[in-house]
């Protein structure tokens, strides 16, 4: 199984490939927790993850109300783009993690199938978190 992994100092992101040898290959990258798209240029083989993009950023009502409840939370959407130009399925093993001065404030992880010949796919998922943290992360 080949591995990719990605890691990121905001948004730590792992991502697991299977390589053609049945070995895995890991990748961490680091990018800033913002409500944009994130170039990831990652590529094993036929292979690659092109971008991260973090989506359903919390408005103004909702910090205001996450200000006066500190358990109150909101979940974003994190969104990879990929390509995958064999003609057999792989797996990849994606970890997201968001930090603060090297505290971890949310984690998920998401193990999905990158189907053969696909080009710009997506997969989503969502990363829950306490609401005032958002403005905290690195």
């Amino acid at each position: 199984m080949k591995r990719i992994s990605i890691l990121g100092a905001l948004v730590l992101v792992a991502l697991a490939l299977p390589t053609a040898g049945g070995e895995s290959r890991k990748f961490d990258r680091g990018f800033s927790f913002a409500p944009r798209e994130h170039r990831v240029g990652v590529k094993t083989g036929p292979v690659g993850i092109e971008s991260l993009y973090i989506g359903r950023w919390p408005d103004p009502g909702d910090f205001r109300k996450g200000e006066r409840n500190l358990d109150d939370t909101h979940t974003c959407r994190i969104e990879f783009r990929y390509t995958n130009r064999d003609s057999r399925d792989w797996k990849c093993r994606y970890t997201v993690s968001v930090t603060s001065k090297g505290r971890v404030l949310a984690r998920t992880e998401s193990t999905e199938t990158l189907g053969d010949g696909k080009v710009g796919k997506t997969h989503s998922f969502g990363l829950k978190m306490r609401t005032h943290e958002y403005k905290l992360a690195d």
